[in-house]
Formats: C-alpha cells, sequence, structure tokens
C-alpha cells in the first residue's frame, strides 16, 4: 500500500530562495535515486507567505519512507 507523507516547512526570510531551491534538488535527488520507492515528490510554496513550504510525498510503502528516511541525501539535506 503507497503511504502519504506531507511536511510543512518554513524557511528563514533571509534564505527563502536558497530554501527553495534546496527543496527542490532534495525532492529532484530522491526521485532520481529512489524511482522504485519515491514515486512522487512536490514543493509546494505559499502564495501569501513565501517563507512557508509544503512538501506532498508518496511512497511505494512503509519500508520505502524509512529507506528514504535513512538515505544519505536525505542526511544532507538535514545537514543543510
Amino acid at each position: 500500500m503507497t503511504v502519504l507523507h506531507t511536511a510543512h516547512l518554513r524557511a528563514k526570510p533571509d534564505a527563502v530562495a536558497t530554501y527553495k531551491a534546496r527543496l527542490l534538488r532534495h525532492a529532484h535527488t530522491s526521485l532520481e535515486r529512489e524511482p522504485d520507492g519515491c514515486l512522487r515528490f512536490d514543493v509546494h510554496q505559499d502564495r501569501n507567505d513565501p517563507t512557508l513550504f509544503m512538501l506532498i510525498e508518496i511512497y511505494r510503502d512503509e519500508a520505502a519512507l524509512e529507506a528514504h528516511r535513512t538515505s544519505a541525501h536525505f542526511s544532507e539535506y538535514r545537514r543543510d
């Protein structure tokens, strides 16, 4: 059964562009490195509050989500 994961994240006002670029890179990397596990990874930015982002992620199953959370690229994203 597929797993839907969402996250609401807020960027620092002086780092919105940098943070958005990092989120987009993370989404692309996740889809590229986990093609059978990460089925969708969307990044949305609030129109009224550009510091607010919503991630919508779909994984093949719980194991795929856990593999994502323990991946090297997720650790790298968290460090950034």
